[in-house]
């Protein structure tokens, strides 16, 4: 909470706070909130900064979260483009007015009934078509995206889209965002963490779920790190984040 506190330097750090060498006993969590803020030890290895999840309670013991913040604009633009195949940086739209280079935008695939169709996945047999079929809606693909350049209503994009867009299953569409609390500048490094458990009981799961979380956070990592026995992740990357290097 001290290091966040302190103003960031021109590359967007505030500083490290190093654990030295030894055995740490965290009854709860550590949380980074703040961008620039490292959380460093002294060696992933037996005789390096270890810490310790004690306790029977299910939780993160390592929590880098930033806020949940993102203002998207109202504005909801159509890529025009009748098929972009998958490795895609650059599509056309209907209009590219007041967008901007290094202007964050989300690139949104429609799971349309069309498509849910096409893969089979409105009925599963046995009768269970109601039942367990997908829903339009429920499985729309999302790009978190950074614009490289823009040439009338040309866009390119900082990584490619994973997926074909059709327009026969239904038009893609992009807006633009804006992300205040979304922290960076935040990593984990030269740190093993440990969960305590009841050796007597192979099927445990009452002690700490994840070593390391990220929640609302970019440009981050988790590097030289070791996590033993938790009952969930080693590493835990939330859908709010982005380039996260672990």
């Amino acid at each position: 909470d001290y290091v966040a506190s302190l103003p960031a330097d021109d590359t967007g750090f505030r500083g490290a706070v190093l654990l030295r060498q030894g055995l740490y006993a965290v009854f709860g969590s550590l949380k980074i909130a703040a961008s620039g803020v490292v959380l460093r030890g002294e060696g992933m290895g037996e005789d390096g900064t270890i810490l310790v999840a004690a306790g029977t309670d299910r939780r993160t013991l390592l929590r880098i979260a930033g806020t949940n913040d993102r203002l998207p604009q109202s504005d909801v633009r159509h890529i025009t483009d009748p098929y972009v195949p998958v490795g895609t940086m650059r599509f056309n739209l209907d209009s590219a007015a007041s967008l901007r280079v290094g202007g964050n935008v989300c690139v949104v695939r429609p799971s349309t009934q069309a498509w849910i169709e096409s893969l089979g996945m409105d009925e599963f047999g046995g009768g269970l078509k109601g039942q367990f079929a997908w829903k339009p809606g429920s499985r729309d693909i999302v790009w978190d995206r950074v614009i490289t350049a823009i040439d009338a209503n040309s866009i390119s994009v900082d990584a490619p889209i994973t997926m074909a867009i059709e327009t026969m299953f239904g038009a893609a569409t992009l807006h633009a965002y804006e992300w205040p609390g979304r922290i960076q500048n935040v990593g984990i490094e030269n740190i093993r963490c440990r969960s305590a458990y009841n050796a007597k009981n192979p099927k445990d799961e009452d002690h700490a779920w994840m070593a390391v979380t990220f929640e609302c956070a970019q440009d981050a990592w988790v590097r030289q790190f070791a996590a033993e026995h938790f009952a969930g992740s080693a590493v835990n990357i939330q859908e709010s984040c982005r380039r996260i290097t672990v």
